[in-house]
C-alpha cells in the first residue's frame, strides 16, 4: 500500500520522467516501494544497481510501474496476516492478469521458539523452584530436630551433673560442719551449680523450637519474677494472661527479648530497694514494648560510659542489654533519676517479626 509521500513521489516521477536524471528518479521510485526508516539499507543497494541501468531502459521500468498501479488496489482491499508473494504478469500486447497469482509464506519457528518448548521451560523452572522449596523445608525440619536434641541432651547429661555437685555440696557442708570455711566454700560452689542449672534451663528453653509463642516468654518471665520478689518481700505486678500479646518470635528474639528483662528485673530486686515491681506488655503502633518499673532509689547514668554512677546495675550491665536489644534491631531506653525509681522500656518492630 502507498502512503500520501509515495504517491506524491510517484505523480512528480512521472511529470519529470524525460527531464530529471533517471538516478534521480530511481530515488523516487526506491522511496515509493520502500519508505520506512528501516528500509535504508534496501534503499541503497536498490539505487546501486540503478547505476548498471540506461535512462530509456529505467523509463521502461518507471512506465510498467504506473500500469500496474491500479491493479494493486486488491492489495489494499485485503488485511493479510500471513506474509503472501504475488506475481503478475502482461502477454506481448500488454494485457495484464486480472487476479495475480499469490504464494503464502510461513516462516517456522526456531524450536526454541515453540510453544511446546515454552511450556517445557516454565514446567521445569516450576519444578526446580519446587524442588528448592521442598530441599529448604527439609533443611529446616533438619535444623529444628538438631536443636530438640541438643536441648534435651543438654538437660539430661548437663543438668544432671550439675545437679549432682550440688547434692554433694550440700553433703560435704554436713560432713564439715563446724569448719566455717570450708562450709564457705561449698556454699559458694552450691550457688555457682545453681546459677549456673538456671542458665543451663534459659538456654534449653530458648533452643528449644517449641518455645516460639511470646505468652510462653512471658510465662517464664513472670514466674522468675514472682520467685524473686517473693523472696525479698516485694509487690509484683505483671501484665495479664489475658491482655499477653499474640506474637511469633524466633530464637534469637526470645532469647534476647528474655535475657535482657530477666537483668533488668534482677537488678531491680538486688539494688533499687524498691518496694514495688511492675511488668507492663503491650503493643503501640506495631511495636511490642515491654516496661519494666520499679519505686526504688533510681540512679545516675553516664551516657558516654554507659555505665551507672555508684550503682551494682553499672559496668557491662546496660552495654551488654543495649548489645542484646542491637542484635534483635530493637531499641532500650532507660528514665531514671536518683530518688525517682527507674523505667527500663524495650521496644521492638513487629513488621519483620
Amino acid at each position: 500500500k502507498m502512503n500520501f509521500r509515495s504517491q506524491i513521489l510517484m505523480r512528480l516521477g512521472n511529470m519529470f520522467k524525460y527531464v530529471l536524471p533517471y538516478l534521480i528518479l530511481y530515488r523516487f521510485f526506491a522511496f515509493v516501494i520502500m519508505p520506512k526508516k528501516n528500509h535504508q539499507q534496501s534503499r541503497n543497494l536498490f539505487i546501486n544497481e540503478a547505476k548498471k541501468l540506461y535512462q530509456k531502459e529505467f523509463i521502461k521500468w518507471f512506465k510498467l510501474t504506473a500500469e500496474i498501479n491500479p491493479l494493486l488496489r486488491l492489495f489494499r482491499q485485503v488485511e493479510l496476516d500471513i506474509a503472501t508473494f504475488y506475481v503478475m504478469g502482461a502477454n506481448t500486447d500488454g494485457v495484464w492478469n486480472e487476479k495475480p497469482i499469490s504464494m503464502k509464506i510461513v516462516v517456522l519457528p526456531y524450536w526454541y521458539q515453540t510453544l511446546l518448548f515454552k511450556l517445557l521451560l516454565l514446567s521445569l523452572i516450576g519444578a526446580a523452584l519446587y524442588a528448592f522449596y521442598r530441599y529448604r523445608l527439609k533443611q529446616g525440619l533438619k535444623l529444628e530436630k538438631l536443636r530438640n536434641r541438643i536441648a534435651r541432651d543438654l538437660h539430661d547429661e548437663i543438668g544432671s551433673t550439675l545437679s549432682s555437685i550440688s547434692i554433694y555440696a550440700e553433703s560435704a557442708k554436713r560432713i564439715t560442719a563446724g569448719n566455717q570455711k570450708a562450709e564457705g566454700i561449698l556454699t559458694k560452689i552450691n550457688a555457682g551449680t545453681s546459677e549456673m542449672m538456671e542458665a543451663m534451663s534459659d538456654i534449653v528453653w530458648a533452643v528449644n523450637t517449641g518455645s516460639g509463642r511470646f505468652d510462653d516468654l512471658a510465662n517464664r518471665l513472670r514466674s522468675f519474677a514472682v520467685k524473686q520478689t517473693e523472696a525479698k518481700g516485694i509487690i509484683l505486678r505483671f501484665t495479664d494472661n489475658k491482655d499477653i500479646p499474640v506474637v511469633a518470635l524466633h530464637m534469637e528474639q526470645r532469647k534476647n527479648i528474655y535475657l535482657i528483662c530477666k537483668e533488668a528485673i534482677s537488678n531491680a530486686i538486688k539494688y533499687s530497694s524498691c518496694t514495688l515491681l511492675e511488668v507492663l506488655i503491650t503493643i503501640e503502633q506495631h511495636r511490642l514494648l515491654i516496661h519494666i518499673r520499679d519505686n526504688g532509689k533510681g540512679f545516675e547514668i553516664n551516657d558516654t560510659a554507659a555505665t551507672v554512677s555508684g550503682h551494682s546495675f553499672g559496668g557491662n550491665g546496660i552495654k551488654n542489654m543495649k548489645s542484646r536489644a542491637a542484635e534483635i534491631d530493637a531499641s532500650l531506653e532507660i528514665f531514671t533519676m536518683p530518688g525517682n525509681g527507674a523505667d527500663i522500656v524495650l521496644s521492638l518492630s513487629l513488621k519483620k517479626s
